[in-house]
């Protein structure tokens, strides 16, 4: 047989075996009637979606640090001339900070950071919270009011050494009282 006739039907060949195999295969093949359909070894997918920003209401904002360099919550909202009480709980083994202020007060209070004694390490505390800062110590949970004077925006963060750059900051989009909320990405806003 001339070798260009044996391409067709090799190709014929391979699909019939693909087909056979196919059709052989368990999950692949029809349940018989009185043979239930074999349970699927996979686990359903789920949606993962991150969340909404929390909303600032009457009751205390409870925000969670952890030693990843995160806030739970990394966004919340609040409409301006609010006060809110924040719950704040260091949910790791290292001391965190949760200061709030406009950019210039977190790049001003990362800069006096860098320049305190290496040895010291976190050497001051916030225990004031009119300052606007808190020191909490791991496993445990300070609170700390703040009120909201003027629509914009108001970022929170940790400025032990290293913990600011590596991320550990969330944002506070502050409404005016009469503003509908914005439909926009927390992830895009600057912080």
């Amino acid at each position: 047989m001339p070798r260009r006739a044996l391409l067709p039907l090799a190709a014929l060949l391979a699909g019939v075996v693909l087909l056979a195999s196919a059709c052989a295969l368990p999950e692949l093949a029809a349940p018989s009637p009185d043979q239930p359909a074999p349970p699927s070894t996979r686990a359903p997918r789920v949606a993962h979606r991150k969340p909404g920003p929390t909303w600032a209401t009457g009751d205390p904002v409870r925000v969670v640090m952890n030693d990843r360099f995160r806030y739970r919550p990394d966004a919340i909202m609040v409409r301006a001339g609010r006060r809110v009480t924040f719950s704040v709980t260091n949910a790791g083994k290292l001391p965190h900070e949760f200061t709030l202020g406009d950019r210039a007060t977190q790049l001003d209070h990362e800069r006096q950071m860098r320049l305190m004694p290496a040895s010291g390490g976190h050497a001051h505390s916030h225990s004031h919270s009119h300052s606007g800062s808190l020191t909490v110590p791991p496993g445990e949970t300070r609170r700390l009011s703040w009120t909201f004077e003027e629509p914009g925006l108001v970022l929170y963060g940790c400025h032990v050494l290293g913990h600011w750059p590596a991320g550990m900051k969330g944002t506070i989009v502050v409404l005016a009282p009469d503003r509908p909320p914005p439909l926009l990405a927390f992830s895009s806003l600057p912080g």
